[in-house]
Protein backbone atom coordinates (compact mmCIF):
# COMPACT_ATOMS: atom_id res chain seq x y z
CA UNK A 1 0.00 0.00 0.00
CA UNK A 2 1.36 3.42 -0.96
CA UNK A 3 -0.18 6.33 0.93
CA UNK A 4 0.07 9.82 -0.54
CA UNK A 5 -0.47 13.22 1.07
CA UNK A 6 -4.06 14.35 1.40
CA UNK A 7 -3.23 18.00 2.10
CA UNK A 8 -0.29 20.43 2.06
CA UNK A 9 -0.22 20.16 5.86
CA UNK A 10 2.29 17.31 5.73
CA UNK A 11 0.03 14.62 7.13
CA UNK A 12 -1.79 11.63 5.68
CA UNK A 13 -4.28 9.00 6.83
CA UNK A 14 -3.27 5.38 6.26
CA UNK A 15 -6.31 3.37 7.22
CA UNK A 16 -6.83 4.19 10.91
CA UNK A 17 -3.33 5.64 11.38
CA UNK A 18 -2.50 9.35 11.01
CA UNK A 19 1.07 9.98 9.84
CA UNK A 20 2.82 13.35 9.66
CA UNK A 21 6.31 14.74 9.09
CA UNK A 22 8.28 17.96 9.53
CA UNK A 23 11.78 19.36 9.34
CA UNK A 24 13.54 20.02 12.63
CA UNK A 25 15.31 22.97 11.02
CA UNK A 26 12.04 24.91 10.64
CA UNK A 27 10.28 23.83 13.81
CA UNK A 28 8.56 26.22 16.23
CA UNK A 29 9.03 24.27 19.44
CA UNK A 30 8.89 27.08 22.01
CA UNK A 31 5.54 25.96 23.43
CA UNK A 32 6.15 22.22 23.62
CA UNK A 33 5.15 20.93 27.10
CA UNK A 34 7.64 18.42 28.45
CA UNK A 35 7.21 15.77 31.10
CA UNK A 36 9.87 15.20 33.79
CA UNK A 37 11.78 12.50 31.89
CA UNK A 38 11.73 14.54 28.67
CA UNK A 39 12.97 17.57 30.62
CA UNK A 40 15.92 15.58 31.92
CA UNK A 41 16.72 14.27 28.47
CA UNK A 42 16.44 17.68 26.80
CA UNK A 43 18.89 19.15 29.30
CA UNK A 44 21.58 16.91 27.85
CA UNK A 45 20.89 17.82 24.22
CA UNK A 46 21.91 20.80 22.11
CA UNK A 47 21.84 22.10 18.55
CA UNK A 48 20.32 19.91 15.84
CA UNK A 49 19.85 16.96 18.18
CA UNK A 50 17.76 19.06 20.57
CA UNK A 51 15.72 20.62 17.74
CA UNK A 52 14.99 17.16 16.31
CA UNK A 53 13.86 15.85 19.68
CA UNK A 54 11.57 18.82 20.34
CA UNK A 55 10.16 18.66 16.82
CA UNK A 56 9.17 15.05 17.46
CA UNK A 57 7.16 16.09 20.53
CA UNK A 58 5.64 19.05 18.65
CA UNK A 59 4.61 16.82 15.77
CA UNK A 60 3.03 14.24 18.08
CA UNK A 61 1.01 16.97 19.81
CA UNK A 62 -0.25 18.25 16.46
CA UNK A 63 -1.25 14.83 15.20
CA UNK A 64 -2.96 13.87 18.46
CA UNK A 65 -4.92 17.12 18.23
CA UNK A 66 -6.09 16.10 14.76
CA UNK A 67 -6.88 12.58 15.90
CA UNK A 68 -8.92 13.62 18.93
CA UNK A 69 -9.82 17.32 18.78
CA UNK A 70 -10.24 18.97 22.17
CA UNK A 71 -8.13 16.41 24.03
CA UNK A 72 -4.87 17.78 25.45
CA UNK A 73 -2.40 14.89 25.83
CA UNK A 74 0.55 14.83 28.21
CA UNK A 75 3.58 13.26 26.54
CA UNK A 76 6.70 11.99 28.23
CA UNK A 77 9.38 9.40 27.58
CA UNK A 78 9.51 6.26 29.67
CA UNK A 79 12.64 4.96 31.33
CA UNK A 80 14.55 2.58 29.07
CA UNK A 81 13.88 -0.97 30.34
CA UNK A 82 17.41 -2.06 29.37
CA UNK A 83 19.71 0.71 30.64
CA UNK A 84 17.35 2.89 32.76
CA UNK A 85 18.21 5.94 30.64
CA UNK A 86 15.64 8.69 29.88
CA UNK A 87 14.99 7.55 26.33
CA UNK A 88 12.34 4.83 26.48
CA UNK A 89 9.21 4.74 24.31
CA UNK A 90 6.88 7.73 24.39
CA UNK A 91 3.93 7.43 26.77
CA UNK A 92 0.70 9.41 26.42
CA UNK A 93 -1.34 10.32 29.48
CA UNK A 94 -5.01 10.89 28.73
CA UNK A 95 -6.30 9.55 25.40
CA UNK A 96 -6.11 5.82 24.65
CA UNK A 97 -3.67 5.95 21.75
CA UNK A 98 -0.55 4.37 20.33
CA UNK A 99 2.19 6.54 18.86
CA UNK A 100 5.41 6.14 16.90
CA UNK A 101 8.39 8.32 15.95
CA UNK A 102 11.24 8.10 13.44
CA UNK A 103 14.09 10.40 12.43
CA UNK A 104 16.24 10.63 9.31
CA UNK A 105 18.74 13.42 8.55
CA UNK A 106 16.69 16.36 9.81
CA UNK A 107 13.30 14.83 9.03
CA UNK A 108 10.94 13.84 11.86
CA UNK A 109 8.06 11.45 11.16
CA UNK A 110 5.31 10.55 13.64
CA UNK A 111 2.22 8.34 13.63
CA UNK A 112 -0.79 8.13 15.96
CA UNK A 113 -3.88 5.92 16.23
CA UNK A 114 -6.54 5.06 18.80
CA UNK A 115 -6.15 1.76 20.63
CA UNK A 116 -9.71 0.82 19.67
CA UNK A 117 -8.50 0.48 16.06
CA UNK A 118 -4.74 -0.19 16.26
CA UNK A 119 -2.90 -2.11 18.97
CA UNK A 120 0.67 -1.40 17.87
CA UNK A 121 2.48 0.64 15.24
CA UNK A 122 6.01 1.34 14.11
CA UNK A 123 7.68 3.77 11.72
CA UNK A 124 11.03 3.96 10.01
CA UNK A 125 12.50 6.64 7.76
CA UNK A 126 15.73 6.68 5.78
CA UNK A 127 17.40 9.12 3.44
CA UNK A 128 17.26 7.63 -0.05
CA UNK A 129 20.63 5.95 -0.52
CA UNK A 130 20.97 6.44 -4.29
CA UNK A 131 24.61 5.80 -5.10
CA UNK A 132 25.45 4.37 -1.67
CA UNK A 133 26.57 1.07 -3.15
CA UNK A 134 28.54 -0.13 -0.12
CA UNK A 135 25.67 0.38 2.30
CA UNK A 136 23.16 -1.25 -0.02
CA UNK A 137 25.48 -4.23 -0.47
CA UNK A 138 25.70 -4.61 3.32
CA UNK A 139 21.92 -4.56 3.61
CA UNK A 140 21.56 -7.21 0.92
CA UNK A 141 23.95 -9.45 2.87
CA UNK A 142 21.90 -8.92 6.03
CA UNK A 143 18.30 -9.17 4.76
CA UNK A 144 18.54 -10.52 1.20
CA UNK A 145 16.84 -9.13 -1.88
CA UNK A 146 18.54 -6.80 -4.36
CA UNK A 147 20.29 -3.42 -4.02
CA UNK A 148 17.34 -1.75 -5.77
CA UNK A 149 14.91 -2.83 -3.04
CA UNK A 150 17.21 -3.22 -0.02
CA UNK A 151 16.64 0.17 1.60
CA UNK A 152 12.86 0.04 1.29
CA UNK A 153 12.87 -3.50 2.68
CA UNK A 154 15.07 -2.33 5.56
CA UNK A 155 12.61 0.45 6.49
CA UNK A 156 9.79 -2.09 6.46
CA UNK A 157 11.71 -4.46 8.72
CA UNK A 158 12.61 -1.65 11.13
CA UNK A 159 8.99 -0.50 11.24
CA UNK A 160 7.81 -4.03 12.10
CA UNK A 161 10.45 -4.45 14.82
CA UNK A 162 9.49 -1.09 16.35
CA UNK A 163 5.82 -2.09 16.32
CA UNK A 164 6.79 -5.38 17.97
CA UNK A 165 8.58 -3.42 20.69
CA UNK A 166 11.80 -5.40 20.79
CA UNK A 167 13.58 -3.53 18.02
CA UNK A 168 16.89 -4.96 16.83
CA UNK A 169 16.99 -7.41 19.73
CA UNK A 170 15.12 -9.53 17.19
CA UNK A 171 17.38 -10.52 14.25
CA UNK A 172 16.16 -8.56 11.19
CA UNK A 173 16.27 -11.66 9.01
CA UNK A 174 13.43 -13.12 11.10
CA UNK A 175 10.97 -10.60 9.65
CA UNK A 176 9.09 -12.18 6.74
CA UNK A 177 7.50 -9.74 4.29
CA UNK A 178 4.77 -10.80 1.89
CA UNK A 179 3.26 -8.07 -0.28
CA UNK A 180 1.60 -5.63 2.15
CA UNK A 181 1.93 -7.71 5.33
CA UNK A 182 4.77 -8.92 7.54
CA UNK A 183 5.31 -11.40 10.34
CA UNK A 184 8.16 -12.24 12.71
CA UNK A 185 9.19 -15.90 12.75
CA UNK A 186 7.53 -17.91 15.56
CA UNK A 187 5.19 -14.98 16.32
CA UNK A 188 1.47 -15.25 15.50
CA UNK A 189 0.99 -11.50 15.07
CA UNK A 190 0.76 -10.18 11.52
CA UNK A 191 1.37 -6.55 10.60
CA UNK A 192 0.08 -4.46 7.73
CA UNK A 193 2.64 -2.42 5.78
CA UNK A 194 2.41 0.87 3.91
CA UNK A 195 4.88 3.04 2.04
CA UNK A 196 4.36 6.70 2.95
CA UNK A 197 4.75 9.14 0.07
CA UNK A 198 6.44 11.91 2.04
CA UNK A 199 9.18 14.42 1.19
CA UNK A 200 11.37 13.81 -1.84
CA UNK A 201 14.60 12.02 -1.02
CA UNK A 202 13.26 9.95 1.88
CA UNK A 203 11.81 6.46 2.25
CA UNK A 204 9.19 6.09 4.99
CA UNK A 205 7.52 2.82 5.99
CA UNK A 206 4.67 2.18 8.43
CA UNK A 207 3.76 -1.10 10.11
CA UNK A 208 0.66 -1.54 12.27
CA UNK A 209 -1.36 -4.28 13.95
Amino acid sequence: MIAAMNSPGQSVWVGDVLVGWASAATADTAAVPLGPIDTTRTAGLSGEQKARFLQGRTLLHRLLGELQPGVVPQLDATTCPHCSGPHGPVSVEGPAVVVGLAHADGLVVAAVATTSRVTALGLDAERDAVGAAERLADLVKLIGGSPATALRRWTQIEAVLKADGRGLRVPPEQVRIEAETAQIESDPDRYRLAEISGPAGYLISLAWR
